[in-house]
């Protein structure tokens, strides 16, 4: 018996490390936007926590690593996926608490962690072309579960 609950925790520990390490970009490359943008079409309606922009990041890990959630996208949509998924951990991320139909969205946009944005924590980045190193999605916090994958086109 004391080898099963061994074995057990040994799981739950190794689980834990591999969740945190896929879920997990780090605080210094997260920021929560409270202003409005020129270059974003919604309106701040809100403000997420630090907890609900958290439970985004794991669902979008999720997201990423999980083909079922890529199926009504197109092939070239799924492959963008794979390699995002790769490269999850080498993104910044700016979190918008948004209304849509009457729901609280978190809105993540996603960019390259470099200094070329050096206005990131202020104001909503947003560029033309450049891939699937700039992609969004949003987060719908009453069911947990991410919808509007979408990427920027190449150049």
């Amino acid at each position: 018996m004391k080898k099963i609950i061994y074995l057990l925790i040994i799981v739950i520990l190794s689980l834990q490390n591999v969740f945190a390490t896929e879920a997990f970009i780090p605080d210094k490359n997260q920021v929560i936007l409270t202003k409005e943008s020129k270059y974003f079409s919604h309106k701040v309606a809100w403000v997420p926590t630090k907890e609900e922009t958290s439970k985004a990041l794991s669902a979008i890990a999720i997201f990423l690593q999980n083909p079922e959630e890529h199926k009504n996208y197109s092939k070239v949509a799924q492959n963008k996926i794979s390699l995002i998924h790769k490269l999850f951990l080498n993104y910044r991320v700016q979190f918008v608490g948004i209304d849509v139909d009457g729901k609280r969205i978190i809105h993540c946009n996603f960019f390259p962690n470099s200094e070329s944005f050096s206005y990131w924590k202020e104001s909503y980045v947003f560029v033309f072309d450049g891939g699937y190193s700039f992609w969004r999605i949003d987060y719908d916090i009453n069911n947990g579960r991410c919808f509007n994958f979408e990427y920027n086109g190449d150049a």
